[in-house]
């Protein structure tokens, strides 16, 4: 921002703000701003009747309003009638209702937070009135409110002085008589924080240079050198360029961590001023900086260390300066590089408390450190420690990225982070305490996990009272002696009862009201274990179970009896029961829409783990939905995660698990198909499967082997099907491809001996046979010699037995050949069991099916060779010409040698490795699209970073997640079930997480509107919200676009919005929709004005829409509409064409 021009008024600003910061006299005396002419308090007459409602009510709806609790006999309140939002310059007027008792000090009062000024925070207005005995109720009060000139105006030649704001805050108080006493510092908080109705408003200020110019010459008789200074100085040169960001807030929503290789990325704008430049350069050995962040610790460190924040190379993964780990003890530890390059660390001695917001600031001042940790209420309660390093430390801040939480070397904390900031240049003089971007939010997250734990401490006692009434009726290890010791004796038993009447056992109580489905679950696992926290996830499901069982019966009207029992179910660990939870807020389905309610439920979800919780929140950071910050780094935390799991998940294979598929509620054709067990189309399918039809036998083989279409997985029954079409058509090449998979995979029995039980790696059980898969597969090359894809497959049976090497985790991790069956997956190839090891015959075989063209071959000679002959040249011989015949896997591994720096005879290469990682992950590959997804996440050398193609290739990853899949099933059920109400709440549990047909299966649900569930119980507009965000989805659904341009053109929300009409059918029309084209013609015939851009979206001849006539242009729509190959368009399309035709044949013939 310097210029040569004019040195002397740097000079001169320079002088004026040191002069500033150093006197504090003179900044008391130019900062404190008392307003004398605000307004004299204006008084309504008596309202006795509304006083104690009307603070109720204000209290509820204004967070500022605090009404004292220990005095519920005072009706006394103070408010601020719709306050402002941002001080944007000039004056305004602040409408203030309050009731006060005679003699009460009313006050109104600003202060400026702001890291300039040493005595901030700072009051820059103050004015106060007396409550008089005359009047009594509600009052009203209109004090104009003023600030000084310097933070009204931006600075110019002749008021250079600017200050960067932090934060401004409005307050208003009321003192009593006896309060007035003990306050008497009006420039203090002390005032504010003695006073027992308060209240307090954030205000923003605009930036500096975006604060309007002051006019001189329209209040004032300038001096000369004033004059000379405004009309000859060319101030824009001075101000053009844009305010750095020296105050970065990295943190601004609350984000939830695991003990987990992710966490907020964040990389710092490059300096562009050349003076803040050289500044950094100057203090490379001498940095200054400031860290502040909000932490909620749930447990302390699981291994040696977990990251709270941390920086590392981008070149060689090494942590550079500085570096916050917090330890198993709850220490934190800090660590530096030294000049030398040495890394450096010191441990602080005070331990993080846990289950409570903690604000940690760290402090780097040259060689000197200072770590504050605030807890407590109101975080008053703050323990300092620091010391100096032995040698000057290195900080650079080009040379690495910011990690919150965790990263790809280091695990995350356990517990969420909120507002976190960095000063850049500058050490704080004193501890930043700023405003809290969603205070409520972070208080419900204290506030849920204390009640939980309390809960939890409670039921213990039930729960111990269980286990003795178990305990009780375990018989004793002995036996009676007599028969007539196990016979009641008549008169003993009267004179018992008579001299002691019944008692009624403890676990013989009835359990308080809300709580029976609780005490019926302990009671449950109480008889099972005799460990309570061990019993935690038992207790959990039971309850989670029990609630859908009352939605499956009772549809949306059960939701009030429902919720409690889903809120007990969370608090014992049951994250599914918190997801839904939160779907029903977020929703207001039966509830009160709450989004705070909703984002709570879900990042405690997310924290432990739920799949579609995480995915919610990395949508709605993603879109910037409701009051999630729109940031992408936060949805790559949750994708990063996500998407680790989904590999995983999917490797595991649950009896349960099902793939995702894509059904829409309007498409009834697909809706017979996926009707399950029930529906016609199975039960035609397994008729012709029974019969012998080898087609019907092959599709059931792939239904039952994948669980689609509505069936459960029964992966023996799916091998027999694929044995019996295999004996009908030997020659298949796939289907004997699917099957030597199965072979492979979930290691089958022969066709000649019957299959009992199938394992499905590790959790269905089929006794490994591979001597028999051999067999199988001998006998398969012998039948068909030219087989490529059975000679691939018996080639790789005999690798199997191939001992595992000790691989490093740099090494090639891809397998050896991809399913064919329907999946995109990579299944990977365990070694070590089966035949005799007989190398020489398997390369025989890969070799003879790699000549047959067989590209999963050359990908698994190419490994062989990698692996057990570290010969890089032979495998990266063998992987190229896999690649150029599109198989995924070798592109993978290129893409590895390529990073690596293992392809022969070239360095490493991030670009060359980033294009085939991306090959590789747009045919399917689940691994490279993580990887992609990676790599721009971090940046490298000749890729520039990008969060938002990380979260794009991470997505893709994590929309294969089998929970997704079960959800859009059991909503699929439900509807065609009739259970209308049930399927609107898993289509909006899976909605939330942007998957598009589940939003658009949600809004048709609202629309219809069966039972009249939707407008007897949501809350929301859920069709116009659902059809609203399908149709800006990434692929969105065309009758949504439709939809949305319907609600416009109808004015669904108030007036009609033609503009916005024409946008959404322009936007159909691009997909050729035959309906979109009609309405675009029929607005063109309405006279509706349509930009040109429209048109040439639409790929319109410039002839036909560049005329004064527009019937050119109609005809040429309705003609396209008519023959677009719609059969439905085609009749109505026609005739709207030919009424236009015969219009102007007439008009033009008369």
């Amino acid at each position: 921002m310097a210029s040569a021009e004019y040195p002397f008024v740097f000079c001169a600003l320079f002088l004026s703000i040191s002069t500033f910061l150093d006197n504090k006299h003179l900044a008391k005396a130019f900062l404190e701003h008392h307003n004398p002419h605000a307004a004299k308090p204006h008084f309504l007459p008596h309202e006795h009747t509304r006083i104690h409602n009307d603070a109720l009510r204000q209290a509820q709806s204004t967070l500022s309003v605090v009404i004292d609790p220990a005095k519920p006999h005072l009706s006394s309140f103070v408010r601020i009638v719709n306050p402002i939002e941002v001080f944007d310059g000039g004056k305004h007027l602040a409408h203030i209702e309050y009731s006060c008792s005679d003699g009460d000090l009313i006050a109104v009062q600003m202060f400026l937070q702001s890291d300039d000024i040493p005595e901030s925070p700072l009051r820059v207005f103050h004015h106060d009135w007396t409550c008089s005995r005359y009047a009594s109720g509600t009052r009203r009060a209109y004090v104009l409110l003023t600030l000084p000139e310097w933070l009204t105006y931006r600075p110019d030649n002749l008021q250079p002085l600017a200050f960067n704001v932090i934060g401004l805050e409005l307050k208003v108080w009321i003192l009593s008589k006896r309060q007035i006493l003990s306050c008497v510092h009006w420039n203090n908080l002390n005032c504010y924080e003695k006073a027992h109705v308060k209240g307090v408003y954030p205000v923003k200020v605009l930036p500096v240079y975006q604060r309007q110019r002051r006019n001189y010459e329209a209040n004032m008789c300038l001096s000369w050198d004033a004059w000379i200074k405004l009309k000859y100085f060319n101030e824009g040169k001075v101000l053009r360029c844009e305010v750095e960001k020296e105050i970065v807030q990295l943190v601004d929503f609350p984000v939830a961590f695991s003990d987990a290789n992710s966490g907020i990325t964040k990389d710092l704008p490059p300096f562009q001023d050349i003076g803040l430049i050289n500044k950094q350069q100057r203090h490379r050995f001498n940095p200054q900086f400031t860290i502040s962040t909000l932490v909620y610790l749930l447990e302390h460190c699981c291994s040696d260390l977990c990251s709270i924040m941390h920086r590392k190379s981008q070149t060689n993964n090494n942590y550079i300066t500085p570096l916050l780990f917090l330890t198993r003890k709850g220490l934190i530890h800090v660590q530096v590089v030294l000049e030398n390059g040495q890394a450096f660390g010191m441990l602080s001695n005070y331990r993080i408390p846990l289950k409570q917001w903690v604000r940690v600031v760290y402090k780097q001042d040259g060689s000197k450190w200072t770590l504050s940790v605030s807890s407590g209420q109101n975080l008053t309660n703050v323990v300092v420690s620091g010391s100096m390093f032995p040698k000057p430390v290195r900080y650079e801040e080009g040379e690495g990225l910011i990690y919150l939480g965790g990263s790809s070397v280091s695990k995350a904390f356990r517990g969420f982070i909120a507002d976190t900031w960095l000063w850049r240049t500058t050490v704080t003089k004193k501890d930043p305490h700023l405003n809290s971007s969603s205070p409520i939010l972070m208080d419900r997250i204290s506030s849920y996990i204390t009640s939980c734990d309390a809960l939890q401490e409670r039921m213990l006692t039930v729960y111990e009272t269980y286990q003795s009434q178990r305990l009780s009726l375990i018989p004793q290890n002995s036996c009676s002696n007599s028969l007539s010791s196990l016979l009641p004796s008549s008169s003993h038993s009267s004179s018992s009862s008579d001299s002691h009447p019944p008692v009624c056992q403890p676990w013989e109580r009835r359990p308080p009201k809300g709580y029976r489905h609780l005490w019926s679950a302990l009671k449950t696992a109480a008889w099972r274990s005799k460990y309570y926290e061990k019993s935690f996830e038992s207790i959990g499901r039971r309850l989670h179970e029990k609630a859908l069982q009352y939605l499956a019966a009772g549809g949306l009207s059960t939701i009030p009896v429902i919720l409690p029992v889903l809120r007990q179910a969370s608090c014992y660990g049951n994250h599914k029961a918190s997801y839904m939870l939160g779907t029903l807020y977020a929703g207001g389905i039966n509830v009160d829409a709450d989004q705070n309610e909703a984002y709570l439920y879900w990042l405690v979800a997310a924290q432990a783990g739920n799949r579609l919780a995480m995915l919610a929140l990395a949508n709605h950071h993603y879109q910037g939905l409701n009051a999630a910050a729109k940031d992408y780094d936060f949805s790559y935390n949750y994708l990063k995660r996500l998407a680790d799991l989904t590999v995983k998940d999917r490797e595991r294979h649950d009896a349960d698990g099902v793939l995702t598929e894509y059904v829409r509620l309007t498409d009834t054709d697909s809706l017979q198909v996926h009707k399950g067990e029930g529906g016609d189309h199975f039960l035609w399918l397994k008729y012709q499967a029974t019969k012998g039809i080898a087609q019907a036998q092959l599709d059931m083989a792939r239904i039952l082997f994948w669980g689609q279409r509505g069936i459960d997985r029964d992966v023996q029954q799916a091998v027999d099907l694929y044995r019996l079409y295999l004996m009908e058509n030997p020659l298949d090449e796939v289907v004997q491809y699917d099957y030597g998979i199965i072979h492979l995979q979930l290691l089958m029995l022969s066709r000649q001996a019957s299959i009992a039980r199938l394992k499905f790696w590790g959790s269905e059980g089929v006794k490994r046979d591979m001597k028999t898969a051999v067999k199988y597969y001998e006998k398969s090359v012998k039948e068909m010699p030219r087989n490529r894809v059975a000679l691939y497959d018996y080639g790789i049976v005999l690798l199997r037995v191939i001992r595992h090497a000790n691989v490093s985790s740099d090494q090639l991790i891809s397998s050896l050949f991809t399913s064919n069956l329907c999946d995109p997956r990579i299944l990977p190839i365990p070694l070590g069991q089966g035949t005799e090891k007989n190398v020489e015959k398997a390369l025989e075989h890969l070799n003879k099916s790699a000549e047959l063209g067989h590209a999963p071959a050359y990908t698994a000679l190419g490994w062989y060779a990698i692996n057990f002959q570290r010969d890089m040249k032979a495998a990266a011989k063998y992987f190229d010409i896999a690649a150029r015949m599109g198989h995924r896997d070798a592109m993978h591994n290129l893409g590895y040698m390529y990073k690596s720096g293992q392809y022969p005879g070239k360095p490493a290469d991030e670009a060359k490795a980033l294009l085939y990682f991306q090959k590789a992950a747009d045919r399917g590959h689940i691994d490279s699209a993580g990887v992609v997804a990676e790599i721009y996440s971090q940046g490298s050398t000749g890729v520039e970073r990008s969060s938002y193609k990380a979260v794009f290739w991470s997505r893709l990853v994590c929309e294969q997640n089998p929970e997704i899949g079960m959800a859009l099933r059991k909503g699929l059920d439900a509807y065609l079930e009739g259970s209308w109400g049930e399927s609107i709440v898993y289509y909006m549990m899976v909605a939330e997480t942007g998957l598009e047909v589940a939003q658009f299966n949600l809004a048709h649900l609202c629309e219809e509107d069966h039972d009249g569930q939707v407008s007897a119980y949501v809350r929301t507009d859920c069709v116009w919200k659902y059809y609203n965000l399908s149709s800006h989805a990434a692929q969105p659904h065309v009758i949504s676009q439709l939809k949305m341009g319907d609600f416009y053109y109808y004015g669904h929300h108030g007036d009609e919005d033609k503009s916005s009409a024409v946008r959404y059918y322009a936007m159909a029309a691009k997909r050729h929709e035959p309906q979109a084209q009609f309405n675009l013609a029929y607005l063109v015939e309405e006279g509706t004005e349509i930009d040109t851009t429209v048109w040439k979206s639409l790929r319109v001849p410039s002839d036909v829409y560049n005329t004064d006539d527009k019937t050119q242009l109609i005809m040429t729509l309705y003609r396209r509409c008519r023959d677009g190959g719609n059969k439905d368009s085609y009749l109505p399309c026609g005739l709207a064409l030919l009424r236009v035709q015969l219009l102007n044949l007439w008009e033009n013939t008369h």
